[in-house]
């Protein structure tokens, strides 16, 4: 009888040592390549994120933790006005933990689809400010490759408009902050002049009656009305 038994030992003896050289030297490129794809995507995301002034921006780096920041952008920073809910932020950074907590689980697919989708919301809704024109293109790519959305926004890093911190924060910050009077040395006190007192004869306290005859005068008149005589 003949053995048609495989053993894949006497095989892998048979491939020349070249070639072991040349499969490890392409898997050593391999994951350098992802390396630097993950580096340089964190990058992205940690830049936009410092530029709006978001803290932690370094969880950009961390597995999972970096779609809490992708929320905070893509659902607090940029939306249009009225567009902003910080409760997706929160449903999207929960996805991304079951994802971590269920992977061994035959539904957890349904948990990294849900990601694929607010993450793909979340990043639309980014380029949609910083690149415009390239929004959808861009968004496409980050559904197809995810770290591609982190790697977009490390090239549009620059066009990052000015902070978006609300305005009404900043304004609240300066009421609240108590108003310090500068206390003045005797040389900077304004020197008042001394209010000139009017002597002359219009400003005299003129009698209510003549005395002359009585009769009844105003304040400022200089004869009386009813005898002529001159009032002094």
């Amino acid at each position: 009888m003949y053995n048609f038994s495989f053993n894949i030992t006497d095989y892998l003896e048979e491939i020349p040592a070249g070639f072991w050289i040349l499969g490890i030297f392409f898997l050593i490129v391999v994951v350098l390549g992802l390396i630097a794809i993950y580096i340089i995507s964190s990058l992205g995301i940690m830049n936009v994120a410092s530029k709006n002034k978001i803290p932690n921006a370094w969880l950009a780096f961390v597995p999972y933790a970096r779609y809490y920041i992708i929320g905070k952008l893509g659902f607090e920073i940029y939306p249009e006005e009225g567009k902003k809910n910080p409760t997706l932020t929160w449903v999207l950074f929960g996805l991304s933990c079951g994802v971590l907590v269920l992977s061994s689980q035959d539904y957890s697919y349904l948990l990294r689809a849900a990601v694929t989708v607010f993450n793909a919301i979340a990043f639309y809704n980014i380029f949609k400010v910083l690149a415009p024109k390239s929004a959808t293109g861009f968004t496409i790519g980050t559904v197809i490759v995810e770290n591609l959305g982190g790697i977009f926004l490390y090239a549009v890093r620059n066009n990052v408009p000015e902070s978006k911190v609300d305005e009404a924060v900043v304004l609240e910050a300066q009421e609240e902050k108590p108003k310090v009077e500068p206390v003045l040395n005797e040389e900077e006190k304004p020197k008042l002049k001394p209010k000139k007192v009017d002597t002359t004869e219009e400003s005299k306290e003129r009698p209510n009656f003549c005395p002359n005859c009585g009769g009844k005068i105003s304040k400022t008149a200089k004869f009386c009305g009813n005898c002529g005589k001159e009032i002094k």
